[in-house]
């Protein structure tokens, strides 16, 4: 997958010199359709990404959901979801762990 993340290698050779395999993410993080909102949106908290590849059972892109399509759909009602991955996405790179939401509060640890 290639995102505006992605093309920080560019500039330095010019975009039409680098090709889409020097740049691209290799270990895709991805979820499937029949996930629900909670687990993509804490995937997406996890591996700090702010996009993740929906794929079906044959490992085919399907879609992409972004913290945006989350949080901009009113008939989720996810917002605070949304805006606990948007923390966690944001803050700065800690050890891999599972995150569970606290269950006094809707932040994750």
């Amino acid at each position: 997958m290639v995102t505006d993340r992605e093309d920080v290698i560019a500039p330095a050779r010019g975009p039409n010199s680098v090709s889409v395999d020097e740049c691209m993410t290799r270990d895709v993080v991805t979820c499937r359709p029949e996930d629900d909102v909670e687990t993509t949106a804490r995937l997406m908290g996890e591996n700090q990404i702010r996009r993740i590849a929906v794929t079906d059972e044959g490992h085919h892109l399907a879609g992409i959901v972004s913290l945006a399509d989350i949080s901009w759909n009113r008939e989720l009602n996810a917002e605070e979801t949304a805006g606990v991955a948007v923390y966690w996405v944001s803050s700065p790179r800690r050890p891999t762990r599972l995150l569970q939401p606290c269950a006094a509060t809707a932040e994750w640890p």
